[in-house]
């Protein structure tokens, strides 16, 4: 005979407790996964702003940086500046020293005469007869130029332009595929030569050169000075021992501007080169 199973009542309550226990367990952990989610999303897009704010930061900081080198650079350019002031200031405060005793070095000048003959045109030396400068023109010390010009001290054409522009209120114009002559100007009487070789040049011939130049003419020339060929310069007159004076920049390997001195036969051994010559010109 078979046994006869029974079923305990009480058995089966607890159970359905259980079953809906676990139900609502399981219901709480699905509500806590979905809040998980919503935190995990949070997360991600505070990383995203985080990222996107650090990016920024960089940029700041970028911008920052060219900011600086930007200041810098114009604080570089306001100290050049207030050098140059400075400068101006100095030399404004020695001009009438330092332009007498230029004026006497050069041409015996003193007091708005030549010495040894006020008011009349004494000659300068090493040229007969040659009256002191162009109208518009007064030859200054060699720091006013250099602080004047700066920035033109390796270029002789953007010099001379420069200062021919600011002290006379002319323009020079280009030279010529020659060299020793500017376009559409007619040089000074005897204002000229050319270098030939069947006819080498003189001492003489130099000082017929400068025979009829004032301080403030232009010189434009050709001449074998080291690698240099091309060169343009201010006339300045002559020192105290009759040698020409060229008011000039960039000359050879000096970087600089300078008023330099040159004896007739430095200035012939320049000038004879085939291709060679000089021209002087009157500006003002």
């Amino acid at each position: 005979m078979a046994d006869i199973i029974t079923f305990d009542p009480v058995y089966f309550e607890e159970l359905a407790k259980d079953l809906e226990t676990a139900s609502r367990s399981l219901d709480d952990a699905k509500a806590d996964v979905q809040k998980a989610s919503v935190g995990l999303d949070s997360g991600l897009v505070a990383f995203a702003l985080c990222c996107k704010l650090n990016e920024d930061i960089s940029k700041c900081r970028k911008a920052a940086d060219g900011f600086v080198r930007e200041a810098k650079d114009f604080f570089q350019v306001l100290r050049g500046g207030v050098m140059r002031v400075n400068g101006w200031e100095e030399n404004t405060k020695n001009s009438e020293s330092g332009l007498a005793a230029q004026l006497s070095k050069t041409w015996g000048f003193e007091n708005g005469n030549f010495a040894g003959d006020k008011g009349s045109s004494q000659s300068n030396p090493g040229n007969s007869g040659m009256e002191n400068e162009n109208s518009g023109f007064l030859l200054k010390d060699e720091n006013y130029y250099r602080n004047t010009y700066a920035g033109t001290e390796g270029n002789c054409k953007m010099f001379v332009n420069a200062v021919m522009k600011n002290e006379m209120g002319v323009d020079v114009p280009p030279y010529t595929d020659r060299y020793y002559e500017l376009r559409g100007k007619t040089p000074i009487e005897n204002g000229q030569i050319i270098y030939d070789s069947s006819k080498p040049l003189t001492e003489n011939d130099i000082k017929n050169l400068f025979s009829n130049a004032k301080a403030g003419d232009v010189v434009q020339m050709r001449w074998t000075y080291g690698s240099q060929t091309q060169h343009t310069a201010i006339f300045g007159g002559f020192d105290e021992k009759g040698n020409v004076l060229f008011l000039e920049s960039n000359v050879g390997k000096e970087d600089n501007i300078s008023l330099h001195s040159y004896s007739y036969s430095k200035l012939k051994d320049l000038y004879s080169h085939s291709g060679n010559g000089a021209s002087i010109y009157r500006m003002g």
